[in-house]
């Protein structure tokens, strides 16, 4: 196994795009590549990760953590149907499993690079709330799933946009004026495009010499990815551009395309027999996007 445990979040910004389904495929299929792989749900309130890879979540899960029941994280990792593959399990039927305090997210987000794998995908719920941007921006390499439709896409940039400016505060100490500065920044100029984030950068320097050239270099060591899913057509498999382009112009932070998955109705079908597509149905076209996927994060360096 390798040292390194790399983090990979994966985050929509509208539920619904097979965020949880690629997740739990994308485990599978980096595990018959002969990597350790950890699938962790972290979509709280509404964990149903497990059901995914057929386990019964009958152990103590993420939101038992939350309530001190175990010492640490990697005490809740379950085993799995399939040989490499582990997963931390979610607590959606927990009262207040979503809204969890301040100490357990920095818990947490302390403990998710010692788990004992070569990747841990982290299952985040749909949505710009603080906790899930910052479980996301755990790590440069998050994967944004989006479908081609134009809710999912304005969703998509929505999501991008909040965690482009979740991590700008989070580099300058709470109640200063570089605080301020983006904040105010961030509402007068909601509507601003192209060139928007430059201006930014450039209104920090002017300000405060040093933080917008600090800035420019946080946000351009992202290697944010899109992951376009559910694709019927030539043009729907080109829609990723969109969202790729609108991040790279608007806010100066250029997103890489992870792979486009076809739509397949054996998706749906393996939602019900508990088996990940591609177990199912190994030479279909979700299973052949989602192994051309793996095979990519599989040779990514750490």
């Amino acid at each position: 196994m390798s040292s390194v445990n790399r983090l990979i979040p994966i985050a929509s910004g509208k539920g619904g795009v097979g965020k949880s389904i690629l997740t739990a495929n994308l485990g599978v299929a980096l595990a018959s590549l002969g990597l350790n792989v950890v699938l962790i749900d972290l979509d709280l309130g509404a964990s149903n990760l497990h059901s995914l890879v057929g386990v019964q979540n009958t152990r103590m899960g993420i939101g038992g953590y939350s309530h001190k029941g175990a010492s640490k994280l990697d005490d809740l990792m379950n085993d799995t149907p399939y040989e490499r593959l582990k997963i931390v399990a979610g607590d959606s039927l927990l009262p207040g499993s979503a809204n969890i305090p301040w100490w357990f997210k920095k818990r947490v987000l302390t403990e998710l690079a010692t788990l004992p794998a070569d990747i841990t995908l982290i299952d985040l719920g749909a949505g710009s709330s603080y906790n899930t941007i910052d479980f996301f921006l755990s790590s440069r390499t998050g994967i944004v799933v989006t479908t081609p439709e134009p809710t999912a896409m304005v969703n998509g940039y929505s999501f991008v946009k909040n965690s482009y400016y979740r991590l700008l505060f989070r580099l300058f100490p709470s109640r200063t004026p570089e605080r301020e500065l983006i904040r105010n920044w961030a509402y007068q100029n909601r509507d601003r495009g192209e060139g928007a984030a430059i201006e930014l950068f450039d209104a920090l320097e002017r300000s405060f010499p040093g933080a917008g050239r600090k800035a420019k270099s946080l946000v351009g060591a992202m290697n944010l990815s899109v992951l376009l899913n559910d694709y019927h057509d030539d043009k729907e498999m080109e829609s990723w551009k969109n969202l790729a382009s609108v991040s790279d112009k608007n806010l100066g932070m250029p997103m890489t395309h992870i792979g486009s998955i076809p739509h397949d109705s054996q998706v749906r079908t393996s939602a019900f027999s508990r088996i990940p597509v591609v177990v199912s149905d190994p030479d279909g076209p979700f299973s052949r996007g989602v192994g051309s996927i793996a095979s990519r994060l599989a040779g990514a360096p750490a």
